[in-house]
């Protein structure tokens, strides 16, 4: 059994910022490429398991408990794109919609408006830097006729140097309201990777569920796109 203060998301606090500093304590054990595998469970300060479930080789299997913020459960199964560059865990109510080499898209299977995730690796031009990028996520709602009503990023940067911004938007058209988490980083083979969710405002506590659940466990080209263990820092708020 290997124990570590893992740096996960606090789901009470998600929607609008991305903590870096609520420790809580994650108890389980590490394969011999030290990716997560078996049962693992998270703890609070007070000892009470709030997410519990499977991992095999460094992706959620099978079913997840959630008591935070409200009880919750998902079936995760295993997801790898044609092509093998692209590995993570996706929940069973998301279906494909466009599969490619460097991108992926998923929505809700009871309807599109309700929830979408994409997930894409290096198809946008590598040149972009993430504050390039941050203005892009906007003006892709305004180019959809969103009225952008809340716009919130956060720039990290680990140990090892690498850098990722994390954007919140909530927007408008007509009576839908979209809620949109969004998370891109530069690779060490300076590819930009990004995920984002976006789900109608009524599903927004389990659409962060999800959205904190996939990019940590999220492989390109089978390196981790974000390592917990890097020791994530804030810089600042954009």
């Amino acid at each position: 059994m290997r124990y570590c203060i893992y740096f996960i998301f606090n789901l009470v606090a998600c929607t609008e910022r991305m903590p870096s500093t609520d420790a809580y304590l994650s108890i389980g054990k590490y394969d011999s490429l030290d990716r997560e595998t078996g049962y693992w469970k998270e703890t609070d300060s007070l000892g009470k398991v709030i997410i519990q479930g499977e991992y095999k080789s460094g992706v959620r299997v099978g079913v997840w408990r959630y008591s935070l913020p409200t009880k919750d459960s998902f079936i995760w199964n295993e997801y790898v794109n044609y092509s093998k560059s692209i590995r993570t865990n996706i929940p069973e109510f998301l279906k494909i919609v466009e599969e490619g080499d460097s991108l992926v898209i998923f929505e809700s299977k009871f309807g599109e408006r309700q929830m979408q995730l994409l997930i894409g690796n290096g198809y946008l031009n590598k040149a972009i830097n993430l504050l390039q990028y941050r203005d892009s996520v906007s003006q892709s709602f305004i180019a959809d006729s969103f009225t952008v009503l809340e716009s919130k990023s956060e720039l990290f940067e680990t140990k090892s140097g690498l850098q990722y911004i994390y954007n919140y938007v909530v927007a408008k058209r007509d009576t839908l309201k979209l809620i949109t988490f969004n998370i891109a980083g530069i690779t060490k083979q300076k590819k930009l990777v990004e995920v984002t969710l976006r789900c109608d405002e009524r599903y927004v506590v389990r659409g962060s569920k999800i959205f904190f659940s996939v990019f940590p466990n999220l492989f390109i080209e089978s390196d981790r796109f974000s390592d917990s263990r890097d020791d994530f820092k804030f810089v600042e708020r954009l």
